[in-house]
């Protein structure tokens, strides 16, 4: 049985944890954030977020949290570009619409 922890050894000067110890993760989050580590500088072209029961405990960095988190939370299942920088999800760009002006938003993660 995994469950989330958040790693109370390391804290930041404002206190917040730097890391999420065995964060669920699906097969697709996992491998996304895998392939950022692996081309550390750069850009992950058509990535399609596909949804899972599956889940795979990760140690996730503060700024690999909130990506995932987006994902969820805007039920964003895919994207065209994720810039990468330092191995780690940099910004999405997210395509809506507002009436009938479409538009492409930038998120970052820091």
């Amino acid at each position: 049985m995994s469950r989330t922890v958040t790693n109370q050894m390391v804290h930041t000067i404002d206190k917040t944890a730097t890391c999420v110890l065995n964060y669920p993760l699906t097969p697709t989050e996992a491998a996304i954030l895998a392939a950022a580590q692996e081309i550390q500088f750069g850009e992950l072209l058509r990535v399609a977020v596909e949804d899972s029961s599956e889940r795979v405990p990760m140690t996730l960095s503060s700024q690999q949290k909130a990506f995932v988190e987006t994902l969820r939370n805007q039920e964003i299942r895919y994207l065209d570009t994720i810039i990468v920088h330092n191995g780690y999800p940099q910004q999405i760009e997210v395509e809506g619409a507002f009436g009938s002006i479409a538009y492409r938003r930038k998120i970052r993660f820091q």
